[in-house]
């Protein structure tokens, strides 16, 4: 591209890295080399600006590993990019959301906990670091719910509950996976429990329809709403009993 007069962009760093990440041959290896070598190019080049959205890309080549070494590799460099930041790049609630990720991947929850409660501390030391969203969280229910883990139930509990303290509304995706989580957990009360998470389900339905208006159908998608994997993973948990 040089050799045409014609500068590379971070557009094309990123869609090398996009490819990279496909790639199963050192695909992730080869995404990282790309990137800090963008990070450090822009230390010369004032028209690159390297966005969270290309460092995210790198990130999710090594959650698709699905292995610890690679899930720690992936946390290794959201921390280097942690010490970075700055005001054109910061790691975003994503960003977290990706490296939890590999950890569910690879059935670690409590590397996935710890990121989320460095995360959480973040937020309460300067609450324009990271904006929160529900994904961050779901994603921290999801790697309890599958790690088979018999505190699943309960440390998925606490995530949801937790979502309410930072005013995150859970999406019917997070109540039907701590259901999952309760239904899988093996505890001595996990039916009843999962029941209560379905019957908190529907209170939040309840409360979400009365504030919502007719001009509010645009927002539906976003509606809490048990649905039939909610009743479904209730019975299994009764089942097992």
């Amino acid at each position: 591209m040089m050799r045409r007069n014609v500068e590379p962009t971070v557009v094309s760093y990123t869609s090398v890295i996009d490819a990279y990440a496909r790639s199963r041959q050192d695909g992730p290896q080869n995404a990282e080399r790309i990137l800090f070598s963008l990070l450090e190019e822009q230390l010369y080049n004032d028209k690159l600006r390297v966005t969270a959205v290309t460092c995210d890309a790198v990130l999710n080549a090594w959650a698709q590993v699905g292995t610890i070494e690679a899930a720690q590799r992936a946390l290794s460099i959201l921390q280097r990019l942690d010490h970075m930041a700055n005001d054109n790049l910061r790691p975003t609630a994503n960003s977290y959301a990706t490296v939890m990720n590999a950890f569910a991947k690879c059935q670690a929850p409590t590397y996935a906990q710890d990121l989320l409660e460095n995360l959480l501390a973040k937020v309460r030391e300067d609450p324009t670091s990271v904006k929160l969203d529900a994904v961050v969280f779901s994603v921290a229910i999801q790697a309890w719910a599958n790690s088979g883990d018999p505190r699943a139930g309960n440390k998925a509990q606490e995530i949801l509950d937790r979502m309410q303290t930072y005013n995150i509304q859970p999406s019917t995706v997070a109540y039907n996976t701590v259901i999952s989580a309760w239904a899988h957990s093996g505890h001595v009360n996990a039916a009843l429990q999962a029941e209560k998470v379905l019957q908190q389900m529907h209170r939040a339905a309840r409360e979400q329809q009365q504030q919502l208006t007719d001009d509010d159908d645009d927002e539906e998608e976003s509606r809490v709403l048990p649905n039939t994997i909610s009743y479904n993973s209730v019975l299994h948990a009764y089942s097992k009993e």
